[in-house]
C-alpha cells in the first residue's frame, strides 16, 4: 500500500516488469504483455495510470492534476460500456458530444467509473476537480476516428545526433492516421518498411509468426508500432520508408555523423553523452504525504478451528498464516483491538489469494454487519469499505460458504478507523 495508509506500506518501489518481454523462461511467441509499455517502449494505459499516481513523491503536489481516459471511443452503434478514467483529483465528470453524465464512482482512489455509458461517435471528455469543486488539470479527451487514409512516420535518436559508429540506433514509430491526423486505435495493418542508405533494418515486434523479428514487414497494434533502424560505420543521408495498402506512405530522411577513429578503432564512447534526468530533485526533507487512515494494533485472535496458528494471521509475517478447514459454521476468528472505535476499513491478505474468492462475513462486537461478500482475486492485499456502525473493540470474521469441508485462511489482517478531522 502507498506510504500514509497504515503500517503495511512500501516505502519504495520496484517495476519488475516495465515493458514486454520475454523473461523468465518464456518462449519466442509467449511474452509477458504485463508491462507499462511494450517491447518498442510505446506506452499502454498502465503506463499513464502509473504517471498520474505518481505525480508527486507520494502525495499530489501543488496542481499537478492530470487525468486518462482508459482506451478508444471507437465502437459499433449501440454499444454500451463502462468507461474508466484515471486521475489524480478528487472527481471526475464526464462529457459525451458536451452532454452531461455526471460524476464517476470512485473506486482504488484513483479510478473513476462511469457506468453503462451508450456510445455516440464524438468526443468523450473528462473533467476533474479538487476537494473543493474547483476544475483541476487539463481535461482527458478522446475523439472517434474517421476511416484510416494515411501513414504518419517519427523517430527519436541521441540529442546530439545519430552516430555512424555501426551500433547506435534511432527508433521509428509508425502510425496510421485518418485524416484528420488522428491515431486509428483499431487499425491493424501490414506495414512495409524501405531503407536507402548506410544503415541496418533491425525491426521491431508483433503478434503472429517468429514476432516479427527481422521481418521488413509487420503489422501495427491499435494503430502503432516502431521499429528500430541501426547505422553504419559509413556517415551519411538515410531515407527511412513506410508503406501499407490502401493507405498515403510516408518517409523521413536521417543524417548519420561521423565518429573519431584512430589507429582504426573508435574513440567515442556513447556513455560519455548520455543525459541524466533529475529534474525532481532531491529527496524531500519533508514528510511527502499525509496519513489518509489509521491503524489499529491487534491484541490478539481467538479461532473456531487451528487456534494455535491464529497469532499468525496478524503477526507482520507473510510466511505465516491462519488456514482453518471444517464446516462452515466453524470458521470464524475473532481480533481484539487496541481500543475501541469506529471501524472504516479492513485490509486482508487471503490464504491463496489469486485463485480463491472467500464469502465472508464480517461483524463488530454487538454483531451489526460490517461488511458482507466475496472477496476479489488479487494479487495481493483486499480493501474492504466497512459499514458506518458503533464503535467497537472486537471485530469477528465469519466464512458463509457451505458444506462440511469449508476453507478460511488470512496471511495478514489489519482495521482502521478515520483520522481526527484537525490531523487531515
Amino acid at each position: 500500500h502507498r506510504p500514509g495508509t497504515g503500517r503495511r506500506v512500501s516505502a519504495g518501489g520496484l517495476n519488475i516488469i516495465f515493458s514486454d518481454t520475454n523473461t523468465h523462461f518464456r518462449g519466442a511467441e509467449n511474452y509477458r504483455r504485463s508491462g507499462e509499455v511494450d517491447a518498442m517502449r510505446i506506452e499502454k494505459d498502465a503506463y499513464f495510470a502509473h504517471k498520474i499516481m505518481w505525480e508527486g513523491w507520494v502525495d499530489l503536489e501543488g496542481n499537478n492534476y492530470s487525468n486518462h481516459i482508459v482506451g478508444h471511443w471507437n465502437y459499433e452503434p449501440g454499444t454500451v460500456k463502462d468507461v474508466l478514467v484515471v486521475s489524480n483529483a478528487a472527481a471526475v465528470e464526464l462529457f459525451v458530444n458536451g452532454k452531461n453524465l455526471g460524476f464517476g464512482e470512485r473506486q482504488y482512489n484513483f479510478l473513476f467509473k462511469f457506468k453503462d455509458v451508450s456510445f455516440e461517435a464524438g468526443t468523450i471528455r473528462a473533467l476533474s476537480y479538487n476537494n473543493r469543486g474547483e476544475l483541476a488539470g487539463e481535461p482527458a479527451e478522446i475523439k472517434t476516428t474517421e476511416p484510416a487514409s494515411a501513414l504518419r512516420l517519427k523517430y527519436w535518436q541521441h540529442p546530439k545526433g545519430f552516430r555512424a559508429d555501426g551500433a547506435d540506433m534511432v527508433l521509428v514509430q509508425v502510425e496510421v492516421v485518418d485524416r484528420n491526423g488522428l491515431r486509428c486505435p483499431l487499425a491493424n495493418d501490414l506495414i512495409h518498411f524501405d531503407i536507402e542508405g548506410p544503415a541496418e533494418f533491425r525491426g521491431g515486434i508483433a503478434q503472429g509468426e517468429n514476432n516479427y523479428i527481422l521481418s521488413p514487414e509487420l503489422p501495427v497494434e491499435c494503430g502503432v508500432n516502431r521499429v528500430l533502424i541501426r547505422s553504419a560505420t559509413e556517415a551519411g543521408k538515410i531515407v527511412v520508408k513506410a508503406s501499407a495498402e490502401g493507405l498515403l506512405g510516408d518517409s523521413l530522411v536521417l543524417k548519420s555523423l561521423e565518429v573519431p577513429v584512430k589507429d582504426g578503432l573508435s574513440t567515442y564512447f556513447a556513455k560519455d553523452e548520455l543525459i541524466a534526468y533529475l529534474w525532481r530533485g532531491a529527496t524531500p526533507g519533508f514528510a511527502s504525504f499525509m496519513m489518509s487512515r489509521l491503524p489499529l494494533s491487534i491484541q490478539s485472535a481467538t479461532a473456531g478451528i487451528n487456534q494455535e496458528a491464529a497469532a499468525g494471521s496478524f503477526d507482520d509475517n507473510e510466511l505465516s498464516q491462519w488456514d482453518a478447514r471444517g464446516p462452515a459454521g466453524e470458521l470464524w476468528i475473532n481480533y481484539t483491538l487496541s481500543r475501541n472505535t469506529v471501524l472504516t476499513e479492513a485490509c486482508l491478505k487471503m490464504g491463496n489469494f489469486r485463485n480463491t474468492s472467500y464469502h465472508l462475513r464480517i461483524l463488530s462486537e454487538q454483531n451489526e454487519v460490517l461488511w458482507e461478500g466475496h472477496t476479489e482475486r488479487t494479487l495481493g492485499y483486499v480493501n474492504l469499505k466497512l459499514n458506518p456502525a458503533a464503535p467497537t473493540r472486537n471485530v469477528r470474521i465469519e466464512c458463509l460458504s457451505e458444506g462440511e469441508n469449508a476453507r478460511l485462511s488470512i496471511v495478514e489482517a489489519e482495521f482502521y478507523s478515520q483520522i481526527p478531522d484537525q490531523n487531515r
